[in-house]
């Protein structure tokens, strides 16, 4: 029997009141009962802490800080954190019932790991799947190299990890902040990864990766670089793997600002990322933006 939760789930949120209530009820309803949820407020605006009140409970836990975005809310709540792991959601996020169960599973049965992830889907607000979900069938610790198919939501992390190597609270990486986390973590830590689907995340208009800024994109790119090459470790590693980190920012940047509706710029961001890494072309993502750019032209 245990005495504390397994699992420390951590939301951060901001201003999310209007899909928040979902999430939580998402993560309620795990057939798996040895959690606790610690909820960040970074910041809120709007009515969160008002719909929070009838969810908060010994399991159910609430801060509130001064906005910092999600890396700093991440933190915050990992020093919160009472579980053996630490794994997030967004508060815009689904997990399906079997998430925490199945993990438990297979964390057990793999020697409890020290990072380890499950698969997630992307879906429309109304639930119709926006693309299949990416398989993984090679060694994650190299696989991260090519892009983030982590994100933040179905990764777990053994406590004593996630105590030590916090994220970067540099507000300018916001956005790839994860990313970053993952690259430092790949060359210190073996991942595990399980290709079962058991989360959700919800592809809405509100999510950043529709607000395109050419100059912050440019910003975070750089910085994302200076991180890694700083980081010691990982530059004498995987230095080589630099020019495809730098093109997925490039094809990253082309699918943001085609998502906003417009093709300016995009495939001169695309054409660059393919000349430092040709991957980029056989990418989905590289359909995606042809996709879009199509439908502008439609609506054109």
């Amino acid at each position: 029997m245990r005495n504390g939760p397994f699992f420390s789930i951590i939301i951060p949120t901001f201003n999310r009141a209007d899909y928040l209530e979902k999430t939580l009820q998402s993560v309620l309803a795990q057939t798996y009962s040895h959690y606790e949820v610690v909820i960040v407020d970074d910041g809120s605006t709007d009515s969160t802490v008002q719909i929070l009140q009838k969810w908060l409970s010994p399991t159910v836990r609430y801060v509130y800080q001064e906005n910092g975005e999600r890396a700093k809310a991440r933190n915050k709540g990992i020093s919160m954190a009472k579980g053996d792991y630490i794994t997030f959601v967004d508060s815009d996020d689904l997990f399906y019932p079997n998430h925490l169960e199945l993990a438990a599973k297979n964390i057990s049965s793999y020697q409890f790991p020290l990072v380890y992830r499950q698969n997630y889907e992307l879906r429309t607000p109304n639930g119709q799947l926006q693309c299949p979900p990416e398989i993984l069938r090679s060694d994650p610790n190299i696989e991260i190299l090519k892009g983030n198919f982590f994100s933040c939501i179905g990764v777990f992390i053994h406590k004593n990890v996630a105590a030590e190597q916090l994220f970067c609270e540099d507000r300018r990486l916001s956005y790839t902040e994860d990313w970053e986390y993952w690259l430092r973590l790949s060359v210190r830590y073996k991942f595990y990864n399980c290709n079962v689907v058991t989360s959700c995340m919800i592809d809405h208009s509100d999510r950043s990766s529709y607000q395109f800024d050419k100059k912050k994109m440019r910003m975070l790119s750089a910085l994302l670089l200076f991180n890694l090459k700083k980081d010691k470790l990982f530059y004498a590693t995987r230095g080589r793997y630099m020019n495809q980190i730098k093109a997925n920012m490039l094809s990253l940047m082309a699918l943001m600002k085609v998502s906003t509706g417009s093709n300016q710029d995009v495939f001169c961001y695309l054409k660059r990322a393919i000349c430092l890494s040709p991957r980029e072309l056989i990418r989905r993502r590289s359909l995606a933006i042809l996709k879009h750019s199509l439908f502008n032209l439609a609506k054109a």
